[in-house]
Order: structure tokens, then C-alpha cells, then sequence
């Protein structure tokens, strides 16, 4: 993945004579989005639909067994991790996928059919039995048909049901197909059951948080970079399609679309029912639940490819103009905008009345959040691009960069506790912490790295995901 460039590298033109000041300004911002787009596809050339990796954060998850759980990505693949046991609990796709059942959504359309047909119940018996036991592939598909041409279903009803079998392990084959990269946060329910990811192929998916199995599964068509937020028995998420959704949790219908005039590459943020939202075009959206657009922000002269902050009355989000910005809440209009050396893509962390942003100049900024006059003495320079999102744990800002070096850095001063731990591999996914102090690191190796901030950076455990 190449170092992103400056938006303001690409050169300025000069004014054409007899053009008033506002067409000038007009197009400049034209130019500059254009150019931001163009660098940001090259800059995400990780993205490319041959050999993605994803940079998708680790998620902390307590099942609904109660048991605690990390649920880590790397390349088209998904891992449910136990504490300190390396076996994960689950793997989607799995690697056999003969014994792994039809989505379970499809199972009850299956189930409903049975119900229907005008077949004894001692047979209804046997065939629910084996739609329970059907799987995406393998011997239960024959195994069913078979039993259903002995039934005394009608023709019509067994060509019907057949069908819909087919179409059912078909639906759930796909699912499990092709899938390329985890980009975007991942999200779960409130009561820990289901667990929603946004695969870059452009597939939204449902999985038992347990057990891994698809519950649904919905085809977008179109690829997506970010991920999916949760909010109630609603879930969110855009696509490089130019469209933010809000789709039912436990069906996956799409209840409604909002067009965007650029790709998004974020995870909608969602709170206190509003939905904010970021897009390649420079505009900050807030919609409502129902979908209607209560303001838009396009202040920012190129794209925002990473997640709004919400804190108090204001909106954080950086952008490809270099520029951190604050946003009032209740109406959208710009209360302060802050200018670093490069693109922030990262969404920023809110802590104390403090902002910290990450930049792609290496930097990490800290600035007051009511005002955006800097806190620190002058920024931390980690030396290299910073991608990802900063935490906060065992009482300082986390940060990893691309050369795969991840820093603790004091709340009040900036500077580093202690050295730098050395991944060994680029970091550009969003770091997860916990209130123990752990920090989650998913580098781009195919590794879970899990460190120790109570003092200084030390490592506790890493997983290997396979």
C-alpha cells in the first residue's frame, strides 16, 4: 500500500482570466476532491479486489453463555478466540464446509414450508428433521430430496420445495464464498448473540456470536470498506456505492437507503438515534432513524474516509484536506477546524475534553475539544503513516503506525511511556482496548497481538490465525 500523498500535492491551476473569485474557489475544490478520490483509491491499493488483506479492528465479545471472547480478522476470514487458549472457538468461513448448516433464517422459511404441505405428520416429522439437519453441501442435500420424493406431497409441492432447497444451500454456499477482507468495525447485538461483518466482496453477514453459523446474509453489490453499527434492532453501514443503509438486525430487509455523493468508506456512527455518516465527497451526513437528512457538513475541500466521533455537542472527523474538524451536533455548522501535515483518516479519540487525532504525517495530535488549540507542547512524531484509531488504556493513548510499531503515549504531555512495541508488521487496523488494560492489536500478519498497557507496552499473549 503506498504512502498516501498530500491532497494539496496535486498541484493548483491557475485562474482563468475574467472568472469571478467563487467559480475559482469552486473549482478548486472540484480538483481537489477529484484528486482525493484518486489518491485515496491508490492509497487503499490493499483494497484491490485480487489480494486484499482487510484491516478490520478485533472485537471483545461476551456471549450470551457469558463467555468472553475476541473476535479477530485477517484476510477474507473471521476468528472467535478464547482468553488465553489458541484454538479458536469458531472459524467463518469454516474449513469444512460439508457438516456447516444452511443460514438459519433459511432454515425457518424451510421449516414453514413443511408445516404447509399436505403430507401426514409423521412424515412433516421426518422432513423437519432433516431440514435441521441440512448443511450448504454435501450427502444431507440428497439425503432430503430423497425423503421428499417418497412424501405424498403433490408434484407441484415437491418441485416447489425442492427448489427452495436449492436455492436455500445455494444462498448460504455463496455466503461463505469469495469473501476477500474484513475492512470495517464489526458489530453485535445487545445481548451478545449475533455478531454483523461487512466483507469487501460487498456481502453483509449474521452469525451466531457461539457458534459462527450464518444466520443471514445480504448481497449489497457493491464493495464495502466500512463496517456495521448496531443500534437497537436496527444495523447501519455504506458502501463504495454511494449509499448509507439501515437494514433490520434480524432479517437483514434493508427498511431504507440514503444516496451520497461520494463512496463511503466508514462505519456509521449511531447515536442518541442520529446516524452520522462520512463519504469520499467531503460531507459529514446526519440522518434520522427514519432516514431523512436532519443537516449535512461540507466544509472539509476534499474526502473523509474515516468514522465521525460524537462527544457532547460536537462531531469530530478528520479529513483528506489535512484538516481535523469539529462539527456542532444540533445543526452541523463548523465550530473549529484544526490543520495537520497530512490526511486523518482514523476516526479521532475523545477523552478528558481532549481530541487526539492520528495523521498519515506520522503525528499524533492532541487539541482542546471546545476550542482546537493544541494540548501537547508539540505533536508525537511516531515517524511513520498513522492509519488506524488510537485507544486509551492503562491510562494512555495507543497508537500504532504502518512501520508496525505501537506507542504509549501520556494523556498530558504526549510523550512516550517506555519504548515502542515492535509488531513486525504494518499496522492500519483500529486498536481495541479493554478495562483490564489490554490492547488488541490486529497487524497485517496473520497474527491477534494482545499487550499489556498498565505500565509500560508489554506483550501478553498473541494468537495465530491460520
Amino acid at each position: 500500500m503506498p504512502t498516501p500523498l498530500s491532497p494539496a500535492a496535486s498541484g493548483a491551476v491557475a485562474p482563468l482570466p475574467h472568472v469571478s473569485r467563487e467559480t475559482r474557489v469552486a473549482r478548486r475544490r472540484a480538483l481537489a476532491l477529484a484528486a482525493a478520490g484518486l489518491l485515496a483509491l491508490l492509497a487503499a491499493a490493499c483494497t484491490s479486489t485480487q489480494s486484499p488483506q482487510g484491516w478490520s479492528p478485533p472485537l471483545l465479545l461476551k456471549s450470551a453463555t457469558g463467555e468472553q471472547l475476541i473476535i479477530a480478522a485477517h484476510t477474507g476470514h473471521l476468528y472467535a478466540l478464547p482468553p488465553n487458549v489458541t484454538t479458536p472457538v469458531w472459524q467463518f468461513p469454516p474449513v469444512d464446509r460439508t457438516t456447516y448448516p444452511i443460514a438459519s433464517t433459511a432454515a425457518a422459511r424451510l421449516g414453514a414450508e413443511v408445516d404447509a404441505l399436505s403430507i401426514p405428520a409423521d412424515q412433516k416429522t421426518t422432513l423437519l428433521a432433516k431440514v435441521k439437519a441440512l448443511n450448504a453441501q454435501g450427502p444431507t442435500i440428497t439425503d432430503l430430496k430423497t425423503f421428499l420424493s417418497s412424501t405424498t406431497a403433490s408434484p407441484a409441492e415437491k418441485s416447489k420445495f425442492s427448489a427452495d432447497v436449492d436455492a436455500a444451500t445455494a444462498a448460504t454456499r455463496d455466503a461463505l464464498s469469495n469473501l476477500q477482507a474484513f475492512y470495517g468495525d464489526l458489530g453485535v447485538s445487545a445481548d451478545g448473540k449475533t455478531l454483523y461483518a461487512a466483507a469487501f466482496r460487498g456481502v453483509v453477514l449474521a452469525l451466531d456470536a457461539a457458534t459462527g453459523h450464518l444466520v443471514w446474509a445480504t448481497n449489497v453489490g457493491s464493495e464495502m470498506i466500512g463496517g456495521v453499527a448496531v443500534a437497537g434492532d436496527t444495523i447501519y453501514y455504506g458502501s463504495k456505492g454511494r449509499r448509507v443503509y439501515a437494514a433490520d438486525a434480524a432479517s437483514g430487509a434493508i427498511k431504507w437507503t440514503v444516496p451520497t455523493n461520494g463512496e463511503v468508506w466508514s462505519t456509521p456512527t449511531v447515536v442518541d438515534g442520529i446516524v452520522y455518516a462520512t463519504s469520499l465527497d467531503g460531507t459529514l451526513y446526519a440522518l434520522d432513524p427514519s432516514g431523512k437528512t436532519r443537516w449535512t457538513f461540507k466544509n472539509a475541500n476534499a474526502g473523509i474516509a474515516g468514522a465521525a466521533t460524537v462527544s457532547g455537542a460536537y462531531v469530530y472527523v478528520g479529513a483528506f484536506d489535512n484538516k481535523l474538524y469539529a462539527v456542532k451536533a444540533a445543526d452541523g455548522t463548523q465550530a473549529w477546524s484544526f490543520t495537520g501535515g497530512n490526511w486523518f483518516w482514523g476516526a479521532p479519540r475523545v477523552e478528558g475534553g481532549v481530541v487526539y487525532a492520528a495523521n498519515l504525517d506520522g503525528r499524533v495530535y492532541a487539541v482542546d475539544a471546545a476550542s482546537g488549540a493544541p494540548k501537547w507542547p508539540k505533536p508525537f512524531d511516531t515517524g511513520s503513516p498513522v492509519r488506524s484509531s488510537p485507544a486509551v488504556a492503562g491510562g494512555g493513548l495507543i497508537v500504532g503506525n504502518k512501520a508496525g510499531q505501537v506507542y504509549k503515549l501520556d494523556l498530558s504531555t504526549g510523550q512516550a511511556v517506555g519504548s515502542a512495541f515492535l509488531t513486525g508488521s504494518t499496522v492500519y487496523a483500529n486498536l481495541t482496548a479493554d478495562a483490564s488494560g489490554k490492547v488488541y492489536v490486529s497487524p497485517q500478519s496473520a497474527q491477534l497481538i494482545v499487550l499489556d498497557a498498565t505500565k509500560a507496552l508489554t506483550a501478553s499473549s498473541t494468537y495465530t490465525l491460520k
